[in-house]
């Protein structure tokens, strides 16, 4: 039931807040290819068409709050791990000399925005941005389907949906986040109340 609750939530958002299919950029070579962590862990970087530094797989940090899925040390290393808001912000932070960070809502879809314009732009079917972003997709960006740790601390939807954190709250303190669903190759951006969540984490530098 807490599974079909959680489904039922993620198909009425992608409705109320409108799937971000068709709107508008891609990635270029970057002169930073790589940057690592304090753990070891490496990351490769992309510019992408609006212009900043994207890591182009999941962080994997390890910072108080944040957890691999099901408790799996594999899951980790297939997915990174996953984190609460603050843990989200605090992990990147630890990235390079600090000046890596969590992006806005608004970076998010200016990204996606100008990425998928740019790929779109001489297509008779275009792309959505769904099957640009996620692994295998043309933007190089490598969406990873890693699933979620929900408010009851239970793992869900692994190899089904990404849930990635914004740097973005609402007045009433709800964090936004973005969700990447493979039932039907959408994506949708939507707000909630962040306890007890945890979702993957993509840093950005200008």
């Amino acid at each position: 039931m807490k599974w079909l609750f959680l489904f039922s939530s993620m198909l009425f958002s992608a409705v109320a807040f409108g799937q971000i299919n068709h709107v508008a950029s891609d990635t270029v070579a970057s002169a930073e290819r790589t940057v690592s962590d304090q753990d070891g862990n490496e990351y490769p970087v992309k510019m992408m068409r609006d212009g900043k530094k994207w890591l182009a797989r999941n962080l994997a940090i390890v910072v108080d709050s944040s957890f691999c899925y099901d408790f799996q040390q594999r899951n980790c290393d297939r997915h990174g791990r996953l984190y609460t808001w603050e843990g989200a912000k605090e992990g990147c932070l630890q990235l390079g000399n600090g000046e890596w960070r969590l992006p806005t809502r608004e970076e998010w879809l200016e990204m996606i925005r100008k990425t998928t314009a740019h790929h779109n732009e001489s297509k008779e079917q275009p792309f959505t941005a769904y099957q640009l972003m996620v692994e295998g997709g043309e933007s190089r960006l490598g969406i990873s389907l890693s699933g979620n740790r929900y408010v009851d601390h239970t793992f869900y939807l692994l190899n089904q949906s990404g849930f990635y954190w914004s740097a973005s709250v609402t007045s009433q303190g709800y964090a936004n986040h973005f969700i990447f669903m493979n039932l039907d190759q959408s994506m949708t951006s939507l707000s909630l109340e962040p306890s007890g969540l945890a979702y993957s984490v993509r840093c950005i530098k200008d």
